[in-house]
């Protein structure tokens, strides 16, 4: 199993945000900026800081997240 680094993670939980058609103006921010460890989705606010929208949560945690936004999006429980 190959070990991601910060970056990357951020940059594939970024790409799965987008392609999960989710609006722009979210984004992936670090929970612990020097380590990395924990991500979550914010917005800028209009005072010039982040809201969360979600709860930080690990890079295995997110990415389950957002396959399963996914999946209820695109095949939706009938």
């Amino acid at each position: 199993m190959i070990k991601l680094s910060i970056v990357s993670k951020h940059e594939a939980l970024t790409n799965a945000l987008d392609s999960c058609g989710i609006h722009p103006k979210y984004f992936i921010v670090y929970g612990d900026g020097r380590l990395g460890r924990k991500f979550a989705i914010a917005t800028n606010t209009e005072k010039g800081g982040i809201q969360t929208h979600t709860n930080y949560m690990t890079y295995e945690e997110m990415n389950a997240f957002l396959m399963g936004y996914n999946t209820a999006q695109t095949n939706p429980f009938k």
